[in-house]
């Protein structure tokens, strides 16, 4: 007979994306919510900055500065992917859950003070934590059984799937050995961005049956790579952060298996590309003394 055993395997875990309150405190009992990033999912926005932008204000205590928000200016609530076009636009990005929490964006604008905003905190859900109260934040890195930390947002293991830009093309299997792969985070491969929303860009695509758009062709996150280029070796850390600067977001696995980014540029479709579709493997179970 199969008899069980005490060996656990996780399957894939989805990228989704942390919404929280616009001041700490002010939204009730819930500080903030993983929820998925499709186009049914809408909260308000609110934008950050590194550095100073004529009439952005720096609250005490933050580093960063905040856009305010005029009445005929508030966004309402919008896609995660409309959320990042109108940080973008602004010269800005969305904020983080830490900025959020410490009061960086409040007194901006549009009552948001007191609702959930979307924010650029990538969050996973491996242990079921999927709010955290007014009194915790998403933890960097979840603490061990019996003690679950309230909102994890790293992976346990860190690796995410690279898949072929195009499944189809026989020199993606015949460089690279394999159509998808499991990678660590820390390795370095190209990068490819999907949006859920229509992208009036250069060289973006949106083929047939897919529902979003593609593109290879990215600003950089330097401060010397505002002009769109190709990533060749990224992080999956960089990889992210490139796609949230073009108002977008890595693909899943399915999305570039699906050849979503087919033809996009770069000679992608002959690499592995980063995605968003995390494996973690298996995880032994041990006792507490």
């Amino acid at each position: 007979d199969l008899v069980w055993t005490s060996t656990l395997v996780q399957g894939y875990v989805s990228q989704k994306q942390w919404v929280s309150c616009g001041t700490a405190g002010s939204c009730g009992s819930i500080g903030g919510k993983l929820v998925d990033t499709n186009s049914n999912t809408k909260y308000p926005v609110r934008c950050c900055s590194d550095s100073s932008i004529q009439s952005w204000k720096i609250n005490d205590g933050c580093s960063i500065y905040a856009k305010p928000f005029g009445t005929s200016e508030c966004s309402g609530d919008v896609t995660f992917g409309e959320a990042n076009k109108i940080c973008g636009d602004a010269g800005g990005r969305l904020c983080t859950v830490d900025e959020l929490n410490a009061g960086c964006t409040q007194g901006t604008g549009c009552s948001y003070d007191f609702k959930l905003i979307w924010t650029s905190t990538i969050g996973w859900d491996p242990t079921g934590a999927s709010s955290f109260d007014v009194t915790a934040s998403p933890s960097y890195s979840p603490s061990n059984f019996p003690t679950v930390s309230s909102a994890p947002t790293q992976p346990p293991t860190s690796k995410a799937y690279v898949a072929c830009g195009d499944k189809d093309n026989t020199g993606c299997k015949m460089f690279e050995g394999v159509i998808e792969k499991i990678s660590d985070r820390s390795d370095k491969h190209e990068v490819r961005c999907c949006s859920d929303e229509a992208v009036n860009k250069d060289k973006w695509v949106k083929n047939t049956g897919c529902s979003v758009w593609g593109g290879s062709n990215l600003v950089g996150i330097g401060m010397d790579e505002t002009d769109p280029s190709c990533h060749h070796a990224e992080t999956h850390f960089d990889a992210n952060q490139i796609c949230i600067a073009n108002s977008a977001r890595l693909c899943t696995k399915d999305e570039i298996l699906s050849k979503c980014t087919k033809g996009s540029g770069c000679s992608h479709d002959l690499d592995l590309v980063w995605t968003s579709t995390f494996v973690q493997g298996h995880v032994s179970q041990k006792q507490w003394v």
